[in-house]
């Protein structure tokens, strides 16, 4: 898929920082799916979406294994998984709902996590290598 001039420069940013947390907010239809789908994954991605509707929207931009973590749909070790946050969070378990409140609970087989909320954000957080 050919990027956009200001897709390729957003991917490049983030390349040349330190892992991190990193906000990337466009407006509806500039293409952030297509963004974060490029970003280079070293290791496993989680994708967590605020809306259900969301959930399958980014299997079209992976080239890899691509699992559904929603309602009766579970993913099986596959390079990316997608999830609604309601999904991900009852799917935790109840102690480890209780004790990190608010605090979100991933399972360190995950290199990067990322978030797509609303108003056209997309909150990515990659760990640096080996955890």
């Amino acid at each position: 898929m050919n990027l956009r001039d200001y897709q390729k420069e957003c991917i490049d940013i983030i390349q040349a920082q330190k892992p991190g947390a990193y906000l990337i907010q466009m407006a509806t239809g500039l293409g952030k799916t297509v963004t974060f789908a490029n970003l280079p994954r070293h290791g496993r991605m989680l994708i967590l979406s605020h809306r259900e509707e969301l959930v399958h929207q980014p299997e079209k931009y992976f080239d890899c294994p691509f699992g559904i973590e929603r309602g009766p749909e579970h993913s099986n070790g596959e390079e990316v998984v997608s999830a609604s946050v309601h999904c991900w969070v009852l799917r935790l378990p109840r102690t480890v709902r209780i004790m990190s409140g608010w605090m979100m609970f991933f399972p360190r087989s995950f290199s990067s996590v990322t978030y797509v909320g609303e108003s056209g954000m997309v909150i990515s957080r990659m760990f640096p290598a080996g955890g």
